[in-house]
């Protein structure tokens, strides 16, 4: 941690992330996401329990998650799925998981899927 004193006599930590500058509101309806998925598997229908997303979801699933999300509100004007949760709160929730996997190949299947949509070539930008 590193503390600069100002001319002021004021110090201020300059090295820390300041958590404020990202909207409590939207943090709060993510975090009600990542809960609902918490939940036991016996309400959920066999999914669910703390983390259960940790282990691992290919990241064609999630893409495909995002794209239903962003074309329910996008182009059919809905704000919130039947979950009472607002689509990009969804959205954003499943970019946080692909975020999480970002290092893992396991779980990198694009390339799989786009040989199958005949895209050709997947390269790095």
């Amino acid at each position: 941690m590193k503390n600069d004193v100002f001319p002021d006599g004021e110090k201020r930590t300059t090295d820390k992330t300041d958590w404020s500058n990202i909207p409590i509101e939207v943090l709060d309806q993510v975090a009600q996401i990542f809960n609902d998925g918490a939940q036991p598997a016996s309400t959920t229908g066999g999914y669910g329990g703390p983390r259960s997303w940790m282990p691992g979801i290919k990241y064609s699933k999630l893409h495909f998650a995002i794209m239903r999300h962003i074309i329910k509100w996008f182009y059919f004007g809905e704000d919130y799925d039947g979950s009472g949760k607002h689509h990009l709160a969804h959205i954003i929730a499943n970019c946080m998981m692909l975020l999480t996997y970002i290092d893992n190949n396991e779980f990198d299947d694009r390339r799989e899927h786009a040989k199958k949509a005949k895209i050709g070539k997947l390269e790095k930008n």
